[in-house]
């Protein structure tokens, strides 16, 4: 289940760019729900171009029952 996106756009994406997505888990936290425990995990994914330019970097929250 999706929890939330925060996203950030650097530079605009052309065609032809060659890019490079890194995700990576920053967060895993426990939170009780009226139905049971949520479990929360948060990445970090950061986009690259071929020189190791950052064009968007993006947070992501997903909830697991």
């Amino acid at each position: 289940m999706a929890g939330g996106v925060k996203q950030r756009h650097l530079r605009p994406i052309v065609p032809g760019d060659a890019l490079l997505i890194t995700r990576s888990i920053t967060d895993i936290y426990e939170k009780r729900g009226s139905s049971g425990a949520l479990i929360f995990v948060v990445y970090d994914i950061s986009v690259t171009d071929e020189g190791g330019e950052l064009v968007m970097q993006q947070t992501q929250s997903r909830i697991i029952r």
